[in-house]
């Protein structure tokens, strides 16, 4: 599992207290953690939702909706 994934991970569970959320919210979430802390352009969100979609992170439920699963890895220590 790639760190920036896990991170952002972490960060959904902590901004998102649902575990079912549409689409634009999750973009929004991940684009705002993204610009927050720079270093990657906003272009990658559709990649990294793909990514965090095929580590087992997130999973499709339709064409509006993900869950947001848990993760079995360690837990990672606070950043900031």
């Amino acid at each position: 599992m790639g760190i920036i994934h896990a991170w952002i991970h972490k960060k959904l569970e902590t901004k998102i207290k649902i575990k079912i959320v549409r689409t634009h919210d999750l973009k929004e979430v991940i684009f705002r953690i993204i610009i927050k802390n720079g270093g990657i352009p906003r272009c990658f969100i559709y990649d990294i939702i793909n990514d965090m979609e095929k580590e087992g992170l997130i999973k499709r439920l339709d064409h509006t909706k993900y869950q947001i699963l848990k993760s079995n890895e360690k837990r990672l220590k606070k950043f900031m």
